[in-house]
């Protein structure tokens, strides 16, 4: 068998240690890209249930004015989101609404707010 060609011992073995310490260094931003991903769909769906908060206040005319609510991510099924809302008689004929959520994420606990102020004649 005189002219057939492949790889010795020695090159198949340099290959997969040079492939496995590739790996070893893949494996760590895997895990982080993982995590930045988490952190922005917590942020996106977060800011969407302040939005959705302030847009039924603002349609509810002040009857919905104070309350709070927990609401389970659709994402993240341990992650839990706490909704406060209130409104305030800025001056007379001038109502600030402002809506807050809090999360536990992998940094801690995020918070974030959305006012708005609306004029009743």
């Amino acid at each position: 068998m005189h002219g057939e060609r492949g790889f010795t011992l020695s090159e198949t073995v340099t290959a997969m240690f040079v492939l496995g310490v590739l790996l070893f260094m893949a494996i760590p931003v895997v895990g982080e890209l993982k995590a930045m991903g988490q952190r922005q769909t917590s942020l996106v769906e977060a800011g969407l249930l302040l939005q959705q908060r302030m847009e039924k206040i603002r349609d509810s005319f002040g009857s919905d004015c104070v309350g709070e609510e927990q609401v389970r991510s659709r994402a993240y099924v341990h992650q839990v989101y706490r909704l406060r809302w209130h409104c305030f008689e800025e001056t007379p004929g001038l109502v600030r609404h402002e809506v807050e959520i809090r999360w536990r994420g992998p940094q801690g606990e995020q918070v974030r707010r959305l006012s708005a102020w609306r004029a009743i004649p």
